[in-house]
């Protein structure tokens, strides 16, 4: 199931539509389609395409400074914000680094620092086919402690794949209570997907 969650979205891609679409051209010999498939690709590629699709995806979210959120019992930050890749030293060695949505950290951070809830839980992502040990979450709490957050204040889950597994972990960090409220941090197109 997690290699169909991956795969699924590269397949739907504009890339990878047009790719299916270019090689169905090619099996059943029908140059146009290639044109379509093209264009299709160029329409995808336009700064406004993207940015109207982000917008819809994120649902008209609006961004609080961190003394405006209201008192929580834990905040949360999702997984999905570092990568593996070879370190310098050489190809046998792996490291994390920050990917696109670094913001989410730093969102959780600002929150602890506000004092919106006394305990920070970072998700701990790990893929199988990670060639890392540790889970995304063992890095993020680094990363936090390197910030000045106290390790006291915060927890990790076990190791989860997906957004499922990732609110299934937390519910059972927090006794699975439905009145718990917490903050929950990540990306803004990936809210409306993360939500219960």
């Amino acid at each position: 199931m997690l290699l169909l969650n991956k795969t699924l979205p590269v397949i739907l891609s504009p890339i990878g539509i047009t790719l299916l679409a270019a090689a169905a051209a090619l099996l059943l010999r029908r140059p146009r389609l290639v044109w379509l498939a093209l264009a299709w690709l160029w329409l995808c590629s336009m700064p406004i395409t993207g940015n109207l699709l982000i917008r819809a995806a994120e649902q008209g979210a609006v961004h609080l400074p961190a003394e405006h959120v209201p008192q929580a019992q834990a905040v949360v930050v999702l997984s999905g914000m570092a990568r593996t890749v070879s370190a310098p030293s050489g190809p046998s060695s792996f490291v994390r680094e920050w990917g696109d949505a670094v913001d989410r950290l730093e969102g959780g951070l600002a929150l602890m620092r506000a004092r919106r809830a006394p305990r920070l839980i970072f998700t701990g992502g790990r893929v199988p086919w990670d060639v890392l040990p540790t889970t995304e979450g063992d890095w993020l709490m680094e990363q936090a402690r390197n910030r000045g957050l106290p390790a006291a204040a915060i927890s990790i889950t076990p190791p989860v794949q997906n957004t499922a597994e990732e609110a299934q972990a937390v519910a059972a960090m927090l006794d699975g209570a439905p009145s718990t409220h917490i903050l929950l941090v990540t990306s803004a197109f990936h809210m409306p997907r993360a939500l219960p």
